[in-house]
């Protein structure tokens, strides 16, 4: 009875898991396309904040001028190096973090060793993993954002028309 009560819930942390892994950059890359759209529609909902950010981005845009510039080849080089010592350690961190939860739920079955882990514990901390994952490779995609914007052509032509289509709403 006990160990179908275990077995259940590897079940429950396998899956807990598999969707995390599977979630992670989708829901990450969906979170980069829609904050840009939500900010814009909420600072056009009130002339002070459509002031105050078409401030902020006048502000961005002069600051982005007086920066350096990537090359393309030099913002390729840059973005790949990025994503790849993000994801690399998303994984790194995943496998660790399944690798102590298998460690874990295997000796409590066949050896029943630990007891000093009850099963809140033993889905917290891998879970905690997961979420410690999900959040850098939110911080280095945000940083990566920022740095296309501010150091690349085509993303000071963004804030350039970004900057034009809130002034339009302006007036």
């Amino acid at each position: 009875m006990l160990q179908r009560c275990y077995m259940d819930l590897i079940i429950v942390v396998f899956a807990v898991g598999i969707v995390s892994l599977l979630l992670t950059v989708p829901l990450s890359l969906v979170g980069n396309l829609l904050a840009p759209k939500l900010r814009d529609w909420y600072s056009t909902t009130s002339q002070k904040r459509l002031r105050t950010r078409i401030e902020s981005l006048s502000n961005q845009l002069s600051e982005s001028e007086r920066e350096w510039t990537f090359t393309e080849a030099e913002w390729a080089q840059y973005r790949i190096t990025t994503q790849a010592i993000a994801v690399l350690c998303v994984l790194a961190n995943c496998a660790f973090a399944s690798a102590f939860l298998i460690f874990l739920v295997t000796d409590r079955l066949l050896f029943t060793r630990t007891h000093m882990l009850h099963s809140g514990e033993m889905v917290f901390l891998p879970c905690l993993g997961y979420t410690i994952s999900l959040l850098y490779y939110r911080f280095v995609s945000r940083s990566q954002e920022w740095h296309r914007r501010m150091r690349t052509n085509q993303g000071r032509e963004e804030l350039k028309q970004q900057l034009a289509h809130l002034t339009a709403k302006l007036t």
